[in-house]
């Protein structure tokens, strides 16, 4: 593992990178990129090579995390958490 980590890591937080524009996320889905493929290496079929299905992975993983803040932005739109006006129940509660 040490050896994919040193030959690929690099690769794969620059691919990351260029899909989310944070090097913190970048950092993050690289390990979590590698943690996947540590627990599941037995799922690699060999049809290509590492480094494709190593990119595959990182890939998928930038768009979950992209469909995950783009959820969370619309939620946060919807549900805007500095309300002025009272709430239904609040204003229930106070007559």
């Amino acid at each position: 593992m040490e050896q994919i980590v040193e030959q690929y890591g690099e690769y794969l937080y620059h691919l990351s990178y260029l899909y989310m524009k944070d090097f913190q996320l970048a950092e993050e889905i690289t390990q979590d990129v590698l943690m996947k493929y540590l627990l599941r290496k037995d799922d690699f079929r060999k049809d290509a090579s590492l480094k494709t299905y190593l990119t595959r992975i990182a890939i998928n993983c930038c768009h979950d995390e992209l469909r995950k803040q783009k959820r969370k932005s619309f939620i946060s739109k919807l549900l805007p958490l500095g309300r002025t006006e009272p709430s239904v129940e609040q204003t229930y509660i106070a007559t």
